[in-house]
């Protein structure tokens, strides 16, 4: 009886060494914004600090923004400046990491390396993603100049803040607004937004470009253009070409015989009708 007790005794002990042995993987961080230093505990439920790990791969996915399916998002290695030696993994999200605002997105992650292999898995935890407004828009587009349809204009944003762009065509007396009537969407790419003029009215606008990242927009200095579409070629009256054949298209040949003798016997009589005078 006494070797079954101890012999439960040991097993005991070795089982809660065991519990106290298992790492979990805890997202503390959970409300992300530009700058923001992410903290992931590796600690044990018992608080023990596990240093044996190589590294963490996050995941990201979020159904109401681009990254719609999971992605990775970045592998944290076992290093000094990461802390995994204090029991916690930490990076800070810049903006090298481009993700757009969102309130559910998903991070799930896992680690690597554990008593030399196997993994540690983090459930899918609910993340904050606010990156506060985006940079305003800016423009090397010359104010009061004359813009006309094909000219392209060209915003530069903040890419990593930036996940869209539009323009506002409005008169005088108008607020800056990025919907509604005579507003466009830009084509973003980088750290460039770009719109190519086409069918804007003829008119004097107060331009603005706005950069938006899914939940705050910025908008531009106001740009005075122009909208002047006619060309001046169109205008030119220094030579005036006709093409007969164009004229006297659909007209048949007897038609036009009948309209040459026509002019020629005018011509005759009033030439004649001049003499006599």
């Amino acid at each position: 009886m006494k070797k079954l007790i101890l012999l439960l005794a040991l097993i005991s002990l070795f089982m809660i060494g065991i519990a106290y042995a298992t790492p979990q993987l805890t997202l503390n961080t959970v409300t992300w914004s530009a700058g923001t230093m992410v903290n992931i505990s590796t600690k044990s439920a018992n608080d023990d600090s596990l240093v044996n790990m190589s590294y963490i791969t996050l995941r990201f996915s979020a159904s109401d923004t681009a990254n719609s399916t999971s992605k990775n998002l970045i592998n944290i290695t076992n290093t000094t400046a990461t802390n995994f030696d204090l029991g916690y993994a930490n990076f800070t999200f810049g903006n090298s990491i481009i993700l757009e605002d969102t309130a559910v997105g998903s991070i799930t992650g896992v680690s690597t390396g554990l008593l030399g292999g196997g993994s540690v898995a983090l459930s899918a935890t609910t993340v904050n993603i606010d990156r506060t407004k985006p940079t305003a828009p800016t423009t090397t587009q010359a104010s009061e100049s004359e813009v006309k349809d094909d000219d392209i204009l060209t915003y530069t944003v903040t890419g990593t803040d930036t996940t869209s762009c539009r323009i506002a065509f409005l008169q005088d007396g108008a607020s800056p607004r990025s919907s509604g009537s005579n507003t466009y969407a830009m084509t973003h790419s980088g750290n460039t937004c770009t719109y190519t003029i086409s069918g804007i009215p003829d008119l004097n606008y107060n331009v603005y470009g706005w950069a938006s990242d899914g939940t705050n927009s910025t908008y531009s200095s106001k740009l005075n253009l122009i909208v002047n579409s006619i060309s001046d070629d169109s205008l030119d009256t220094g030579s005036f070409n006709v093409d007969a054949g164009q004229v006297f298209k659909g007209v048949s040949n007897n038609q036009i015989t009948t309209i040459v003798i026509v002019v020629i016997i005018g011509l005759i009589l009033f030439g004649k009708k001049g003499r006599r005078r």
